[in-house]
């Protein structure tokens, strides 16, 4: 078990992803709960030092009607830089998956 965690640790020692600092809820629109209607948002931003994803485009929708929501969500969501070598930098084209499901 150690020898697959050690090099995980290693690697991140070097570079380091963005990773979440809020956990902002995404907006679900009223008309749309009313509706029934859910869906999986995936984008692609790219997250800058100070840790405001910026440059974000969708890269697959299952509802159209939730982009605007999963835009909105991405305005609010911040994250701690990705590191290199210690350092924060620029992370490009960072993937953020926004799901959209209705409570029981």
């Amino acid at each position: 078990m150690h020898r697959v965690l050690i090099p995980v640790l290693l690697l991140c020692f070097t570079s380091c992803s963005s990773t979440p600092k809020n956990q902002p809820r995404p907006y679900y629109p009223a008309d749309l709960i009313k509706k029934g209607e859910t869906g999986d948002i995936t984008a692609s931003c790219d997250v800058p030092t100070d840790g405001r994803p910026q440059n974000c485009r969708i890269i697959s929708s299952t509802n159209h009607n939730l982009d605007a929501a999963a835009f909105r969500f991405l305005d609010k969501a911040r994250y701690s830089p990705a590191t290199q070598n210690g350092h924060p930098v620029i992370e490009r084209g960072h993937i953020f998956h926004i799901n959209f499901r209705l409570g029981d």
